[in-house]
């Protein structure tokens, strides 16, 4: 699944964005508003990326991880997580 935009480009979020994934999500004031970062280390990350890719190829995914990519450039990632809540009548 890709989404376009005439400045962004949103596709799923792997272990080919190592490199660029720990620019960020190694960097802890970058990090101090994220529920998962910042990563200790390359290790970390790349289990991380991992498991997400493991995710997309689910039949029912539990959670996306996109990376955000601006001018060729990838920039950061988007989480979206699946919760069903129960509403009684």
């Amino acid at each position: 699944m890709e989404i376009t935009s005439e400045r962004l480009l949103i596709r799923p979020l792997g272990p080919e964005y190592l490199e660029t994934y720990n620019a960020y999500a190694m960097n802890t004031e970058n990090a101090r508003y994220m529920c998962f970062l910042p990563h200790e280390d390359e290790k970390e990350s790349l289990e991380f990326l991992k498991k997400a890719e493991a995710e997309w190829s689910k039949p029912d995914p539990v959670f996306y991880e996109f990376a955000i990519i601006h001018n060729g450039e990838h920039i950061g990632g988007i989480s979206v997580h699946k919760q069903w809540y129960y509403f009684p009548a």
